[in-house]
């Protein structure tokens, strides 16, 4: 119902393709004002102005903090997000969730927010509808695309990096 694999599709589960979804900005962008304009600043194309690409669900559980900023520290939160983007970039968003030394990162500036509902993907207008249930059932459907070999990979990892230098414990 949400239209999720219009993006998330494949055995990847991505489109390998870049859209602008309206996260709220948290941390520093490269701009002299602090903004984080995505794929625009390696295009300089204004369609893809806050559009950043779709990442790959395999494997989500373990990922976190999610969207291309870490702005969301559940799961839940983050499919809450497709539901009400707008809100989220007009004071809905709850900085609360952010560690305390994150929290002054968020960004609140009315028109850079408003610039990243502008540029708002069509396939988020209007945002799906999703209650309680479905973000619970979309949760469990994402913990299932975890790969149990990748729940402790500390045996993987090598003795030292390329340069030869040990890796630290």
């Amino acid at each position: 119902r949400a239209d999720c694999s219009s993006c998330h599709e494949g055995p990847l589960q991505t489109d390998h393709n870049h859209h602008a979804i309206g996260v709220p900005q948290v941390g520093p962008g490269r701009e002299e004002n602090g903004d984080d304009l995505g794929r625009f600043e390696q295009t300089g194309n204004a369609n893809d102005l806050y559009e950043f690409r779709t990442p790959t669900l395999r494997n989500v559980e373990l990922t976190g903090p999610w969207m291309h900023d870490g702005a969301y520290t559940t799961l839940a939160a983050a499919i809450r997000h497709y539901a009400n983007p707008v809100g989220q970039l007009r004071g809905g968003y709850d900085v609360n969730q952010l560690a305390p030394i994150m929290r002054p990162l968020l960004d609140t500036d009315e028109t850079r927010n408003e610039a990243r509902i502008d540029a708002l993907s069509g396939r988020l207008r209007p945002p799906p509808n999703l209650d309680g249930q479905d973000v619970a059932d979309l949760v469990a459907f994402m913990i299932a695309l975890t790969d149990e070999a990748s729940r402790d990979m500390s045996d993987e990892a090598p003795a030292t990096v390329p340069s030869g230098l040990p890796v630290a414990d």
